[in-house]
């Protein structure tokens, strides 16, 4: 690779003598060439179709044409030299962008436990095995595809071929801590899948017998359970029902309920005839479950209730299940096999893409980029004897031979110190990532999966009310959005709490990518305006801030749409003004028709029509003999456009 990037004697791309003061002349055919390059050296930026020419389409040439003109210093533009070769980032604004949103330049790789045994003597030795002890100084595995931490920083890890559960006490101290590896249940065919609960509790995912079984604090085994297909992947939720999500290879997703010991009905998230192939699964506070699908090397995300249909999330490229390594955003990033998942408290979640031998992030508006990894061509010749393996190297961010490598990740987990955790197949090794950014804020999630325990103290977003404002004496449906399930109000303008009302079937809505739980109430309050209505949100241990009803933004007024009165009974025509604070009612005009049923308008003394004398939130219903319909009384606006804030037209 080093011959093409000489040329004439001067360092560039191969064909294009670079110099800045030629960058207007050169930059179509110098970029056209990085990025042909770039492909096998640099994973973030997109391939050109299939074709190998150095051509680019139009529109990027224009691109990158403009930026040599007119905005080497433009920060939406960059050129970033990385040894001999010039590398040209596309304008954030071009609709075929695939910028590195995170320049990972605080990342540090370093291996904790697995590769060949150790001691000088033995570096050309099998990495595989069944080695206990030190986890530095002298672990082996042999297949760690899972991993579950506990809340006292244990780590299970899923030891496939060794038919095992390993586990790691004091995970991530250094070599001569007191880091064991240990075996906790042997003898336990092709685990796939671990998990830990709230309460410690562990779960372990089996193919051969195809089953599910759990244990507690202490390892006594609480049940077992026979699967009915081949399991792929497991994750449990961290909240109060602890449910169970398990994958499996045909595609399908079941969701366990369970009580204690025991297992108990299963829901279907995802029938047959999906056509998924899941390589991994995690669950996130909000409901949300994402799911890695190596048939389309995508990720997809699921509402997590009964039938949901797979919303896809990043991955795929441009013809929905292109394999490749392309960061950027839908429809152009790209996986190679994604395997195992978990999600950040910021909502961002990490992947171990297998064939990319990397692990990526998908931060929370979908953007991936690379955590760390190499492209395999960079790698070079292994030379054991002298400690030289590709495809493992410890170290930090970048994309040369010597930055952090990695060779077949297939499970990440989120430590709540923000450490990630990652096992690798080819060497058996596990490892763990610091520097990671992470952001903190009132809409974070946190989450578990197949591959992780996350952190799940999140905070909560105040739920949304529609309509927030008015007075509404005949009753108004109160639409409510939120971001947990359990919802709780009052009307009188007292402060809400656990024992106050509940707003009923809240159901889950998918919305870009985040569930939203949906529900309503009947507000029917012949006393208080919504100023009176004070709601919240809480999640477990969680709780959002209070969503208080507002005054009226503007005047509205509000009257009977149409009522119906026997011979000889009274009818009063109810008016409702909604009114901005310190506003006074001075007066109100309006038309009175008065329609027979049947035959012709009968003559109406004008002394028979009067206005009552009524107290502010009085409220008078029809008097006398009425028609055997009901509601008999409707609001509406004057106007007789959408309903703002008044009484809804009913029945």
């Amino acid at each position: 690779m080093r011959s093409q990037l000489q040329s004439n004697g001067k360092k560039g791309i191969a064909g294009c003598g670079l110099r800045i003061a030629d960058f207007s002349k050169w930059a179509g055919r110098c970029c056209a060439a990085a990025l042909n390059l770039g492909r096998r050296e640099f994973p973030f930026f997109p391939k050109l179709g299939r074709r190998r020419s150095t051509a680019l389409p139009n529109h990027w040439k224009d691109s990158f044409i403009s930026i040599s003109k007119s905005a080497i210093r433009s920060p939406q533009s960059a050129i970033r030299l990385f040894g001999a070769a010039i590398f040209c980032a596309l304008i954030t604004d071009s609709p075929l962008h695939a910028q590195v949103n995170y320049l990972e330049t605080n990342v540090v790789v370093r291996t904790i436990g697995g590769g060949p045994p150790g001691g000088a003597n033995n570096l050309c030795g099998s990495p595989a095995g069944f080695v206990d002890g030190n986890t530095l100084e002298y672990s082996q595995f042999d297949g760690p595809v899972a991993m579950a931490l506990n809340s006292q920083n244990t780590l299970f890890i899923a030891d496939k071929t060794n038919y095992s559960v390993r586990m790691v006490t004091s995970v991530g101290d250094t070599g001569s801590s007191s880091t064991i590896t240990s075996p906790v249940l042997d003898g336990v065919g092709n685990v796939v899948g671990v998990a830990v609960d709230a309460a410690d509790d562990l779960y372990v995912l089996t193919q051969t017998p195809n089953m599910l079984r759990k244990y507690n604090y202490s390892l006594n085994q609480l049940y077992a359970s026979v699967l009915p297909y081949t399991p792929a992947a497991l994750a449990v939720s961290a909240d109060s029902f602890t449910n169970i999500f398990v994958a499996f290879t045909n595609g399908i997703v079941l969701k366990y309920a369970q009580s204690g010991s025991t297992l108990l009905s299963s829901n279907t998230i995802v029938a047959s005839g999906s056509k998924l192939r899941p390589g991994g699964i995690a669950w996130r506070t909000d409901g949300v479950l994402a799911l890695s699908d190596l048939a389309n090397n995508a990720i997809y995300l699921l509402a997590g209730t009964n039938n949901s249909v797979p919303d896809l999330y990043a991955g795929g490229g441009p013809d929905g299940q292109q394999p490749g390594w392309v960061d950027g955003t839908l429809p152009y990033s790209e996986f190679n096999q994604p395997l195992g998942l978990t999600w950040s408290p910021d909502g961002q979640l990490i992947v171990a893409d297998s064939l990319n031998n990397a692990v990526r992030r998908i931060d929370a508006t979908g953007v991936v980029s690379t955590v760390y990894g190499v492209n395999s061509n960079l790698w070079g010749a292994s030379d054991c004897l002298e400690g030289i393996f590709a495809g493992w190297v410890d170290g930090s961010f970048g994309f040369t031979n010597g930055s952090a490598t990695g060779d077949a990740p297939a499970s990440v987990l989120l430590a709540p110190s923000g450490t990630i955790y990652v096992t690798e197949l080819h060497y058996d090794l596990l490892r763990e990532v610091t520097g990671v950014t992470f952001n903190t804020g009132t809409n974070a999630v946190g989450g578990t999966g197949t591959n992780s325990t996350g952190v799940t103290n999140s905070l909560l977003a105040p739920p949304t009310i529609s309509p927030s404002f008015g007075y509404f004496p005949l009753c108004q449906t109160i639409n409510v959005s939120s971001g947990g399930s359990l919802v709780y109000y009052t009307t009188d303008g007292t402060t809400p709490t656990t024992n106050s009302l509940v707003v009923p079937n809240m159901t889950t809505v998918l919305v870009n990518g985040h569930t939203v739980y949906e529900g309503s109430f009947e507000w029917c309050n012949s006393t208080n305006d919504l100023t009176a209505l004070k709601i919240f949100t809480v999640n477990g241990t969680n709780t959002s801030l209070i969503t208080n009803g507002i005054s009226s933004p503007t005047n509205y007024i509000g009257f009977a749409g149409s009522q119906v009165a026997g011979s000889g009974s009274t009818a009063v025509v109810p008016i409702v003004a909604n009114l901005q604070p310190n506003v006074t009612l001075a007066s109100v005009q309006f038309d009175l028709e008065i329609l027979p049923n049947s035959g012709t308008t009968p003559a109406i003394d004008s002394t028979t029509i009067s206005l009552l004398n009524i107290t502010t939130n009085d409220y008078h219903q029809l008097v006398g003999a009425v028609a055997p319909s009901s509601p008999f009384i409707q609001y509406e606006r004057l106007d007789g456009g959408n309903i703002l804030g008044l009484i809804e037209p009913a029945g």
